[in-house]
């Protein structure tokens, strides 16, 4: 069973000093979306990993 169509999990990486700045753009992409899920420290890629 896959994502519902409305979920937008976004997965960065985020490690050390994270830009601010970044950040909120990610958020405002998220936001123009319908919303959805930003989680740091992870690989964007699969199988997903944790970065820090």
């Amino acid at each position: 069973m896959g994502r519902p169509e409305n979920e937008h999990p976004e997965f960065k990486e985020a490690q050390g000093n994270f830009d601010h700045e970044k950040l909120f753009s990610y958020c405002v992409a998220l936001a123009n979306e319908g919303g959805g899920n930003l989680v740091l420290g992870v690989t964007d890629r699969q199988p997903r990993l944790c970065t820090g």
